[in-house]
């Protein structure tokens, strides 16, 4: 297969094959007479199982770890691969919760809008408020947001 027949094949564009053999995840033979990327089906299992540690959180280095690893040859290869999913996880438990308070702050920011002005001649909005919101640290804002204050 040539890289645009496995990029199809895989369901990915075929610059992320190009770039997967160009670090070294994806290791296609060269044709001899005109240097194209050759791959197999054993590409095509290799690629799928990058798209599988992709989906459940692992780096692309995370990935080149495991694949260079035979999981027959490493008795803790499961257990490796157990413990990066605990970790993804953990990580976006964590992403989750920040993304969570970030949209808290927001949805209050936009029910508050309406009710408070800024006081400077030229602006023409609530940017006041963007000033003294209370930004999730404990702390009021200290950032003026408002253009007008700028001139």
């Amino acid at each position: 297969m040539l890289v645009n027949e496995l990029a199809k094949t895989a369901g990915v564009e075929a610059h992320v094959v190009r770039y997967y053999a160009r670090i070294g995840l994806l290791k296609p033979r060269r044709n001899p007479d005109n240097s194209y990327q050759l791959f197999g089906h054993a590409d095509l299992a290799r690629l799928k199982r990058i798209q599988e540690l992709q989906g459940l959180g692992f780096s692309l280095a995370e990935i080149r770890e495991l694949l260079e690893t035979e999981p027959n040859e490493t008795p803790d290869y499961c257990a490796q691969v157990l413990a990066g999913l605990k970790r993804n996880v953990a990580r976006n438990r964590r992403r989750i919760a920040k993304l969570a308070a970030q949209q808290q702050r927001m949805e209050a920011a936009l029910e508050e809008w309406p009710s408070v002005q800024c006081q400077h001649p030229r602006c023409t909005g609530a940017c006041a408020h963007l000033g003294a919101a209370d930004t999730g640290r404990g702390r009021r804002g200290s950032l003026d947001l408002c253009v007008a204050h700028t001139f």
